[in-house]
């Protein structure tokens, strides 16, 4: 009984051998063939210089009719098998002469069935010929423009001049709290708003997302105009007032003509007007309330048309002005259409409106003269 067991025993020794080492002699019978995977590798890289990424996958299988169909289909397995790792360098955020060191991993059971040398398993491949990146101010011909008078200065953006692509695809935001606020030598931080995204696929990078503007050129509403040059503002308004009194009505020269022959017959009148002081109104809670007050002596000179003689009498007129403010070493007055003329009858009473006891009064001794003419 024993030596039966045992020849069962050796039997199979026997025939577990011999099956290993038919498998054995298959393997050592197959063609040994060399897979160079990094000439089989498949590199890209997208993106722009700076801003690449990079990815490697394997390539097509080259046809091979030697090997059976049983070992073609070893080989696509082989193939899908490979991919490639990233050991050394950046993945992402590439530019030209980035160094990139990749390992590749594979089925090597399948590889030794199949007898595949793999060669250049690590290599090392070098970025180049990306595309550079246009550079973008997108403040680049950007205006910020303000008015108004400190300190209720306000602002607007203004981008007309800035380039195509800025205008279609940013958007400028500032903090709107100070809007309305604003004195000179404020600050606004003006951001770029963009699509990031965008502008990475239209190949764009912005030179800067923000840029800081100092409020400049608000006037200013002074608190004395005693040493300013005011022959600009005079002239201004005493225009206006010839203009007031070239378009009134002869009923409006009471005394001088009669309403009733005003009807009938057509006369030429003539103006002189004269100042020779004015009060600069001061509003102590607010300085945009500051007016100034011209007195005016007009006389005034009606000839009927035909035969008639002159008549001639004096009026008096108050033109006050809306705010005053300094600009550029100028002052000036805001709203030329707020000008009022208002007429007394007396040039005691002229004097005391143009002094408005309410406010603080600054008097203002002048010399200034003009005339006009017109028919009625």
């Amino acid at each position: 009984m024993k030596g039966i067991k045992k020849g069962i025993i050796v039997g199979l020794l026997l025939g577990y051998m011999g099956l290993t080492s038919c498998a054995a002699n298959r393997t050592e019978a197959k063609e040994k063939r060399s897979m160079d995977v990094q000439s089989l590798c498949k590199i890209q890289v997208e993106g722009y210089d700076g801003n690449a990424s990079i990815l490697a996958k394997i390539g097509y299988m080259p046809a091979d009719e030697e090997l059976s169909e049983e070992d073609k289909v070893s080989m696509q397995k082989l193939f899908d098998s490979i991919t490639y790792v990233i050991t050394e360098g950046p993945m992402s955020n590439l530019s030209n002469g980035d160094l990139v060191s990749f390992h590749t991993i594979y089925d090597e059971d399948l590889a030794n069935y199949l007898a595949v040398v793999i060669e250049n398993r690590d290599f090392t491949y070098e970025v180049r010929d990306l595309a550079k990146w246009e550079l973008v101010d997108p403040f680049e011909g950007f205006c910020v423009h303000y008015y108004g008078a400190e300190p209720n200065g306000a602002y607007f953006f203004e981008t007309a001049e800035c380039s195509e692509y800025v205008q279609k695809n940013i958007s400028f935001t500032a903090d709107r709290e100070k809007d309305g606020h604003l004195c000179n030598g404020d600050r606004i931080l003006v951001s770029a708003e963009y699509d990031e995204e965008k502008l990475k696929k239209d190949g764009k990078r912005l030179t800067a997302s923000s840029k800081e503007f100092v409020v400049e050129g608000l006037p200013e509403f002074p608190l004395s105009v005693q040493d300013e040059n005011l022959s600009g503002i005079y002239e201004k308004v005493t225009g206006k007032l010839g203009e007031f009194l070239e378009v009134q009505p002869v009923q409006f020269w009471t005394g001088i003509v009669d309403a009733g022959t005003a009807n009938t017959s057509k006369f030429y009148l003539s103006y002189e007007v004269k100042s020779n002081v004015a009060y600069y109104r001061v509003d102590g809670t607010d300085k945009s309330n500051n007016r100034l007050a011209i007195v005016y002596v007009v006389t005034v000179s009606a000839k009927p048309a035909g035969y008639g003689k002159a008549v001639t009498k004096d009026y008096f007129f108050v033109g006050t002005t809306g705010p005053v403010y300094t600009k550029d070493g100028m002052v000036d007055e805001d709203g030329g259409a707020a000008l009022s003329f208002e007429r007394f009858p007396s040039l005691t009473a002229a004097v005391n409106n143009g002094k408005s006891s309410q406010r603080e009064v600054e008097e203002l001794n002048i010399t200034y003269k003009s005339s006009y003419s017109s028919t009625l």
